[in-house]
């Protein structure tokens, strides 16, 4: 069914993306050939192994591919981080996400530069308001970084995060702000720290 987000290019020329349903009922990922344009299914979501995959894949150095569902898991219903073994055609679950951590991604993941994935949550985290989150490939770890706080830095992000020349990483919330219309906020990855830097 209907794909969603964009695609991504892996090293090995072919085109990976995600649907967020179809297959099983909770959505798939599939190849395209770009020199024959066929789209090949590769595997389907069972819900233990996520559910309802939300943003755009990315390519870590070993080259599985990595991303979130907004909901599933084997213990949670909160989405889960996992990685695509395209050698295997394999989805695995890596981490569930938890109130503590955050809940319910509804973007992919950002490739920053330290070699660390990160994205938003939106909702969970000490205010519930959702947090900021970093996955550790190599360790296999999942942890908040820091709170939104609706007010000075927004509420519910949505959107996908890029990383700016300055290192820092910035992404826009739909909600929260002083006019309770979203925000466009700033990640410090140094600092580990979030700042609101506009209100919508």
């Amino acid at each position: 069914k209907k794909p969603s987000h964009s695609l991504l290019k892996a090293a090995n020329g072919k085109l990976y993306g995600i649907t967020a349903e179809g297959g099983n009922g909770y959505g798939t990922i599939f190849e395209v050939n770009p020199q024959t344009g066929k789209i090949t299914k590769l595997a389907d979501f069972e819900g233990t192994n996520g559910k309802t995959p939300v943003g755009s894949l990315v390519q870590g150095s070993n080259g599985k591919l990595y991303g979130n569902t907004q909901y599933g898991g084997a213990t949670t219903n909160y989405g889960v981080v996992f990685s695509f073994d395209i050698a295997t055609n394999t989805i695995s679950k890596l981490k569930e996400y938890s109130n503590t951590v955050g809940l319910y991604p509804r973007s992919g993941f950002l490739l920053a530069n330290n070699g660390k994935l990160y994205t938003a949550t939106i909702s969970g985290g000490g205010l519930n308001y959702g947090t900021i989150v970093e996955y550790d490939i190599a360790s296999n770890t999942l942890t908040s970084k820091d709170d939104f706080n609706n007010t000075l830095i927004g509420a519910s992000a949505y959107s996908n995060l890029m990383q700016a020349s300055n290192g820092k990483i910035y992404g826009t919330a739909y909600q929260g702000g002083a006019n309770n219309k979203g925000t466009i906020y700033e990640f410090d990855i140094s600092s580990g720290k979030l700042k609101g830097l506009a209100h919508c």
